[in-house]
């Protein structure tokens, strides 16, 4: 246990309280305070289960010492840290929340997002832009997503007329979305991202146990994909017939949209 713990060790409560309160006084005495704990080093070390409790465990701290200093102080750096250990410890849902958070601090801060920080990056999934210190999970990540869209492209049945996806046309049109002010679309993107990079983990499990039991992994997965892709058909703005109704059936939602998905019209769905 105290391997989580001991990044105080050398400092008093009143000691970090202080240390807590002269680095809210601005962005740069904020980054310095959050990199000078060792879960930082954790992380770069190879124990990322630790860095991900230590950092935690920081930000719970500072938050216990002044809710308000907390609140505005910049903390895109651990939660950048805390998004990449939690790559690295395949908890998915976890990068992308924290990760979600780097960049709404970004913003906050004056950060425009064509400055594209680092949790930018992530977040876009631009794997080939340096400057960032988690280059290569967002490489990996991207490589996910880009197989996936390639799965997608191979597959039958696109309407006639329609353009393959590709990674740009991905961002433009969904990805950048996560500057929106509204926490809808964030969701949407968010829950995008962590779908289609938890799967090769999910899959694993099943591979990993020879005699089939629980289906428990599976079916989050599919009840993910199944809500992402309603939330989809629902706000696409193209669709205003989708927009305007108040029916949460994904059924009877693309019974609505079976024109624009080129789709039969009484899909057995319920």
């Amino acid at each position: 246990m105290s391997e989580y713990t001991n990044q105080f060790q050398n400092l008093t409560e009143d000691e970090l309280r202080q240390a807590f309160i002269e680095a809210s006084q601005d962005n740069a005495s904020s980054e310095r305070f959050f990199n000078s704990f060792t879960y930082v080093s954790h992380l770069f070390n190879g124990n990322y289960q630790a860095a991900f409790e230590q950092g935690r465990d920081l930000l719970n701290r500072c938050r216990a010492f002044d809710q308000n200093i907390y609140t505005s102080m910049h903390k895109g750096t651990p939660y950048y840290w805390l998004g990449s250990a939690a790559y690295l410890l395949n908890d998915f849902e976890s990068v992308t929340f924290f990760l979600d958070a780097a960049v709404a601090e970004d913003i906050t801060r004056n950060v425009e997002p064509q400055t594209h920080t680092p949790a930018i990056k992530f977040m876009l999934l631009e794997g080939e832009l340096n400057e960032q210190a988690a280059f290569r999970l967002v490489r990996d990540a991207q490589a996910r997503m880009q197989r996936n869209i390639d799965i997608y492209n191979r597959h039958s049945g696109h309407k006639s007329g329609t353009e393959n996806l590709t990674l740009p046309i991905l961002r433009t049109k969904l990805l950048e979305k996560l500057f929106s002010s509204d926490n809808k679309w964030k969701s949407i993107v968010t829950t995008m991202i962590s779908f289609s990079l938890e799967w090769d983990y999910r899959n694993q499990l099943f591979d990993l146990r020879p005699v089939q039991g629980t289906n428990e992994p599976f079916f989050f997965h599919l009840f993910k994909g199944c809500l992402l892709f309603e939330s989809l058909l629902k706000n696409n703005p193209k669709n205003p017939v989708a927009l305007s109704t108040k029916e949460t059936n994904l059924g009877k939602i693309l019974q609505l949209l079976h024109n624009a998905l080129d789709i039969d019209h009484d899909l057995p769905i319920k």
